[in-house]
């Protein structure tokens, strides 16, 4: 579910770059005329001084938005950079617990088998029998010589 979220971020963010690129293309070009005619004459080749006022306005906006762009850009790479960082640690711990969860089954069914040869039937009363039989010298050698 992460790694979904992840890719769609991922995603959102190659199309605000792109957008980001355009916007930079528009304001590369609007500076090549600055430095082409000279802020004043690029500021001064309308018609009237409404059309200088919105040259004007244009790029002080456009200088504005592109550094807000940037810093946004930025802080959202850097997110998504600790996101990745994060699951990448998280599937790297996932397979670790993976990996300790199966040894400590396999442990576990060792100790199982050992349990069910330890505790069956049959070898719990020949072994208690022989106990006994040990224990007690007499009994030894009549269970002996009857057989």
């Amino acid at each position: 579910m992460a790694a979904d979220n992840l890719s769609i971020e991922v995603q959102k963010q190659k199309e605000s770059e792109a957008v980001s690129k355009q916007r930079l293309l528009l304001l590369l070009k609007v500076v090549y005329r600055v430095h082409r005619d000279g802020i004043v004459r690029f500021a001064m080749s309308g018609k009237d001084l409404g059309t200088m006022v919105k040259r004007a306005r244009v790029l002080y906006r456009t200088l504005r938005a592109n550094s807000g762009v940037a810093e946004q850009m930025q802080a959202r790479s850097r997110r998504l950079a600790e996101s990745e960082t994060r699951l990448t640690e998280a599937r790297q711990s996932m397979v670790q617990l993976e990996n300790e969860l199966r040894e400590q089954e396999g442990l576990l069914g060792t100790f199982l088998d050992q349990k069910k040869t330890r505790s069956s039937p049959a070898t719990s009363r020949s072994g208690a029998l022989q106990r006994f039989e040990r224990s007690v010298p007499g009994r030894a050698r009549r269970s002996e010589s009857a057989i």
